[in-house]
């Protein structure tokens, strides 16, 4: 069976690029609740929490698009 690894990288890079595309509204999102909330109440924290996510989402799909995109370009 023939499987096409070019193609399987260009949707390993839409899907991180649509993850990074999440975590940066993830973190806006957290980033604009946080303004809303005073900081003494626990919503103040688990929307740090929430942000710290968007973060390492953001941290981590560009990885992947990077690495998806090296195997794209070096299987042309």
């Amino acid at each position: 069976m023939f499987i096409n690894y070019r193609k399987q990288a260009k949707l390993k890079a839409i899907i991180f690029a649509t993850l990074f595309t999440f975590g940066a509204i993830l973190f806006a999102a957290s980033g604009f609740a946080m303004t809303q909330i005073p900081h003494q109440d626990f919503a103040f924290w688990i929307m740090l929490g929430v942000s710290f996510v968007g973060v390492l989402t953001i941290f981590w799909a560009f990885i992947g698009f990077m690495f998806a995109l090296v195997d794209y370009r070096e299987l042309s």
